[in-house]
């Protein structure tokens, strides 16, 4: 059985809101790894979903994850990757969360619910 591979780039740049400045290169950072993943590691582009900016809401990253689930099967190769805003859970303080990453989403209210948790996939 043949293995395809699957990736899910995510760039924000622009955030919505003011206490996260807005960054340089994650969308360039994207374009890259995509044009990297085809040319150099066989990934076909319709296997590939980016999101950049606006685009990259936690609903729109949770979807594209839970996409991976139904289009996957055993053995096919799956390379996410998120270019923006993001913290350990150590450093928040939310006991219950450990070893985790929160990728701040571009959301226009700051909270936890608006991150994306690692476990979310």
């Amino acid at each position: 059985m043949a293995i395809t591979k699957h990736a899910v780039l995510i760039g924000i740049k622009e955030y919505q809101l003011p206490r996260l400045n807005n960054l340089k290169g994650t969308v360039n950072d994207v374009i890259s790894i995509k044009e990297m993943l085809m040319a150099n590691y066989g990934f076909e582009s319709s296997n590939i979903k980016t999101l950049i900016d606006n685009q990259a809401t936690r609903s729109s990253i949770l979807e594209a994850t839970n996409n991976l689930k139904l289009t996957t099967k055993p053995n096919d190769f799956v390379f996410i990757y998120f270019s923006g805003h993001g913290t350990s859970s150590a450093q928040l303080p939310m006991e219950q969360y450990t070893g985790g990453l929160f990728l701040y989403t571009n959301c226009y209210v700051f909270s936890h619910q608006n991150c994306v948790k690692t476990e979310n996939f």
